[in-house]
């Protein structure tokens, strides 16, 4: 009888407990969705003042990395909106470089762009 009494106090007790941890965690998962959309929305509004600085090289996205990027990124975009965005993170790299050598290089957290000639080429997974 003790014992019943023991699980059930302790049954009881930890189902709170587990509750709020629960309760804890979803609200440290909503700050950190908060920040990122901030660092998300820092990000553009580096891109936009890059863009506009940005005057010694000029990259060119073709629709085909457009194409690619809504097929293997993100299916909710235009084609306008993708080609914006893949040439503002193609210019935040710039940014770090003088100039952008042909080759791979990664733009989000699961997107690559391959880049021949200052144009971007094509768009796959981050792997």
């Amino acid at each position: 009888m003790l014992l019943r009494i023991k699980t059930a106090l302790y049954n009881r007790f930890f189902k709170k407990e587990y509750a709020n941890l629960i309760q804890k965690l979803d609200r440290q998962q909503e700050k950190l969705k908060a920040q990122n959309t901030k660092i998300q929305l820092y990000e553009e509004m580096l891109a936009d003042k890059n863009a506009a600085s940005t005057i010694a090289q000029t990259i060119y996205v073709t629709d085909h990395a457009a194409h690619r990027y809504i097929e293997r990124v993100d299916k909710f975009i235009s084609v306008s909106e993708a080609k914006r965005l893949i040439y503002k993170r193609t210019l935040s790299l710039l940014n770090t470089l003088d100039k952008l050598p042909d080759g791979k290089y990664h733009i989000t957290n699961n997107a690559t762009i391959r880049i021949k000639d200052n144009t971007v080429c094509t768009v796959t997974k981050r792997k």
